[in-house]
């Protein structure tokens, strides 16, 4: 998707009755952090999987990105927390086994990379 069409999809989002629940100011940064830092999530997706991002289905990809955002720059979110919210988007958007794909290539990021150190 192109960044127009996915801050559109952000927007229509806001008028979600779950909107007025969910930690705004979080919701945002994480949406901006995880576009401009795209490029290098993905590299780190692809390192940790036998697929190129490019062959990845785009709900279990978005997933995955949003995992890795939340495994470098959330520190307080447990692992298993970060882990079991990617797989439950993946069951309820996803493909019907893309949630043991991701699940795979998150569990292989966090046993081989440094939460503190993976983005320098």
């Amino acid at each position: 998707l192109s960044i127009r069409r996915q801050r559109q999809m952000c927007i229509r989002d806001r008028t979600d009755e779950y909107w007025k629940k969910a930690d705004q100011d979080y919701f945002a940064e994480m949406i901006k952090v995880c576009l401009a830092s795209e490029e290098k999530f993905d590299e780190i997706i692809d390192g940790a999987s036998d697929y190129k991002v490019a062959q990845i289905d785009p709900i279990e990809l978005a997933s995955l990105r949003i995992a890795v955002y939340e495994y470098c720059h959330s520190l307080f979110i447990p692992e298993n927390v970060i882990i079991a919210e990617a797989i439950r988007l993946c069951k309820r958007f996803g493909a019907d086994e893309g949630y043991k794909f991701v699940n795979a290539i998150l569990d292989n990021i966090c046993k081989t990379q440094n939460r503190l150190t993976i983005l320098q």
